[in-house]
């Protein structure tokens, strides 16, 4: 082959030599999720069944229709297709809907189309439908996504090449990328990266991808979602009983309280007694709306991988239907794939934070509950004692008693009088 010459072989290949081109060396393909998936090529978005796979596909319609990050990633503007497989037109078009309801408002759903494939089929008949459909349209998209090629049968075994050579096809033909969503059931390790990255790797399917994203979901306890909703609702508590009752806020909810692990009801109780009937059902109405919405929450870790590049696994997300967002307050730092890691301790005898509080909360109960009683049998019943009676009574001096009282998840103190939570 003479210098800058190409020439085809009898199977239709081209053999081009390095010196025609060689001026476009440096040159990579167009970005369209920069740093994440360039034109023509593939991406697969995996995730448990029925978890958030649809909702993030459109978020990521939605972010390309509107030239706008997705996830953080910076996005070219163009037209979308979203092919529906085993669904009807008229739930994704709901699905289209409630998505752009609950975002700022935009037309940008212009630049969306969809088309619907149900029943048993192969995914080379797929991407010959879709070929056909897009010629028709007259269209030039910039992403086609298939959601879920789980509805296209079979996924495994001798089909996985094919597969992939069909994606291949429809990335050629329609000249733009394509991203597939499919479910995954498994659990990453928490031990390195690289086992990580060997999971991908050691999947054919999933490596045959040039980008892969994986959203690994995070199990949170019940005291890890109540610290969550704590955190939601403490500045709307704090400000309220500091307008409404600043004397009861003095007495109660001093500089240390929420560093005592505390609870939801715990604070409606207080509200419900600091503040007046006719504010109360407005102001208990609006607490609720404030921690309500995550109990449907699910928390999740992402793990990105593409061209050879493993993104550490640091970015997380709260999905709360139909939006997935970054965890952009931190509420998740200190949580990784089912681990809650916030206490590393460095002798096995020590106890960690929450042990430590929930055995301050039982001692202060038990001492505050047997003064009262004793209280009680010397002056009778229907007597409400103060912090000086319960001084006395136990011992100690009225600001431990004031510090008994801020630890106990019992009782209260309004006017120096301690009060049992009904």
């Amino acid at each position: 082959m003479k210098e800058g010459e190409n020439v085809q072989n009898e199977q239709g290949l081209t053999i081009e030599n390095s010196s025609s081109r060689w001026n476009q060396a440096s040159l990579l393909s167009a970005s369209l999720i920069k740093g994440l998936l360039r034109k023509n090529q593939k991406m697969m978005i995996a995730a448990p069944p029925r978890s958030l796979k649809t909702s993030v596909s459109l978020q990521l319609c939605k972010a390309i229709a509107d030239g706008e990050k997705w996830l953080g990633w910076e996005v070219k503007q163009g037209d979308v297709l979203i092919v529906g497989c085993g669904a009807d037109k008229q739930n994704m078009l709901n699905r289209i809907s409630r998505l752009y309801e609950k975002v700022e408002e935009s037309k940008s759903y212009e630049f969306i189309d969809y088309v619907t494939i149900k029943g048993e089929t192969s995914m080379p008949t797929v991407i010959n439908q879709v070929i056909d459909s897009v010629r028709k349209q007259g269209k030039t998209y910039r992403l086609i996504i298939l959601d879920s090629i789980d509805y296209v049968q079979p996924l495994e075994g001798y089909s996985v090449h094919s597969t992939i050579a069909a994606l291949d096809r429809l990335t050629i033909e329609c000249n733009c990328s394509v991203v597939v969503t499919h479910t995954v059931r498994r659990e990453f390790s928490d031990k390195s990266y690289i086992d990580n990255l060997n999971v991908i790797h050691n999947d054919i399917l999933l490596s045959l991808f040039d980008t892969y994203i994986e959203f690994v979901e995070i199990k949170l306890k019940d005291k890890h979602l109540n610290d969550l909703q704590v955190n939601q609702v403490k500045n709307y508590f704090t400000e309220v009983l500091k307008e409404h009752r600043f004397d009861y806020y003095k007495e109660n909810i001093t500089d240390n309280f929420f560093k005592k692990e505390r609870s939801v009801d715990e604070l409606r109780r207080h509200l419900e007694i600091a503040i007046r009937e006719s504010e109360e059902k407005r102001t208990l109405d609006f607490f609720d709306s404030l921690f309500t919405p995550i109990k449907n929450d699910t928390y999740w870790q992402m793990v990105a991988y593409s061209s050879g590049i493993f993104y550490p696994q640091t970015e997380q997300y709260i999905f709360r239907y139909p939006l997935l967002k970054e965890d952009a307050d931190g509420l998740l730092t200190n949580y990784s794939t089912g681990v809650f890691a916030f206490w590393d301790s460095k002798s096995s005898q020590e106890s960690p934070p929450e042990e430590v509080s929930y055995i301050k909360t039982e001692k202060a109960n038990k001492e505050l509950t047997a003064a009262c009683e004793k209280f009680e049998k010397e002056n009778g019943t229907g007597e409400t004692p103060h912090k000086k009676d319960i001084a006395r009574i136990i011992g100690m001096s009225e600001k431990t008693v004031e510090r008994r009282v801020e630890e106990s998840d019992i009782f209260y103190m309004e006017k120096g009088k301690i009060f049992k939570f009904i």
